[in-house]
């Protein structure tokens, strides 16, 4: 049994798909298919059901692929360790993230301490950022919601309140706090709906009784623009008022329903770190 047999076979099993595996890999699907009928003939048995394109994993295979993964992250681990005693790896630290707003006075103060490290972020679902730690990826997933999995540890590092943000000039302005119900009819200016916080203030409107009018759907700095304008109201989280401390917009508590972003710092357990990981973890 060869190491790329664990490496396509874990790569097929998280992605389900045999020609986005192969382009994912850089190999042929002929070469895939072979290299995992070479694997299943050296187990024994079917890894896989396949269902017309569809590939998902048989009982053999959801057995097989937790310690296909731990392989591979062994191996990785090595890898670094080696390169820790020559002085390279330590000093580049790969991050897995689901934002981008709750980074920048973490990654601010640590790269101002700690100069020569090199930090690299991936902006990725909560599953893929999950996945890339298991497989040796990346060395943290700062995520909200925090993950939950027994092979990663967790700790929070934050909770965020949502608040409403609205033009200066709008008729809800002046109001000290905002029941959320009071805003059906109001148009919205939102983020685009693959971002995790963008699921938290939909669930925050299906709790409030209405599906929100949503007259534009972008990123949070033109965001900010066009509710300055008074073309909508948003909802943000409370850490951009101290990323953006002059954004032109007023804010507002939301007393109904009060909600709170919750933002974890994760590792899988049995990831080997150096001196700089040790002092990101602990930043």
């Amino acid at each position: 049994m060869e190491l790329t047999w664990i490496k396509y076979f874990v790569e097929l099993a998280h992605e389900g798909h045999m020609t986005r595996t192969a382009e994912k890999l850089g190999v042929s699907q002929p070469n895939l298919s072979m290299v995992i009928k070479r694997l299943e003939q050296e187990l024994g048995v079917p890894l896989f059901d396949r269902v017309g394109r569809r590939i998902t994993l048989s009982d053999y295979g959801k057995a097989f692929l937790p310690y296909a993964t731990k392989t591979l992250s062994a191996i990785e681990s090595g890898k670094r360790a080696v390169l820790e005693v020559k002085g390279i790896y330590d000093r580049n630290i790969t991050l897995a993230t689901t934002g981008t707003t709750f980074l920048f006075g973490l990654l601010k103060d640590f790269i101002k301490q700690y100069p020569d490290v090199r930090v690299r972020q991936f902006i990725v679902s909560p599953e893929e950022a999950s996945s890339m730690l298991k497989m040796g990826k990346a060395d943290f997933a700062i995520t909200s919601p925090p993950l939950s999995d027994e092979e990663l540890c967790t700790t929070l590092i934050y909770e965020d309140k949502i608040l409403l943000a609205t033009s200066r000039d709008h008729h809800l302005s002046r109001e000290e706090s905002i029941d959320l119900r009071d805003l059906k009819d109001e148009p919205f200016i939102d983020l685009v709906e693959n971002y995790t916080f963008r699921k938290l203030t939909d669930e925050m409107c299906q709790l409030a009784g209405f599906t929100p009018n949503i007259v534009f759907e972008g990123e949070i700095v033109l965001m900010a623009e066009l509710v300055e304008e008074g073309l909508g109201v948003a909802l943000i989280p409370e850490s951009i008022m101290r990323l953006y401390p002059d954004f032109p917009v007023k804010v507002i508590p939301i007393r109904y329903p009060e909600y709170t972003r919750k933002v974890g710092l994760s590792w899988y357990k049995h990831s080997h770190m150096g001196k700089y990981k040790e002092a990101f973890r602990e930043f």
